[in-house]
């Protein structure tokens, strides 16, 4: 089984780090889900919504740069990048 884990991933490096290492060990792939419930820009969207100054809202579409593949600055790289 895969897992979706929502952010914080666990509360200590070194959990996280065995959680990475039972995936690996397994097979499987963690991923780290972090929502934008309040983040600036969803939270100004939704103001403008509310007061009716976004206009007629006919689709949303969302976009967030990510760090697949890539190797940290501290030289660790992630569990194993997969995409949801």
């Amino acid at each position: 089984m895969n897992v979706l884990i929502e952010k914080p991933m666990a509360m200590t490096a070194e959990d996280c780090r065995k959680m990475c290492d039972a995936a690996l060990r397994r097979g499987r792939t963690i991923a780290v889900s972090h929502n934008f419930l309040f983040s600036r820009a969803v939270t100004e969207a939704s103001r403008r919504i509310a007061v009716g100054r976004a206009g007629r809202l006919e689709s949303v579409v969302g976009f967030q740069m990510s760090t697949l593949g890539v190797e940290f600055p501290n030289g660790t790289k992630p569990c194993r990048p997969a995409l949801l």
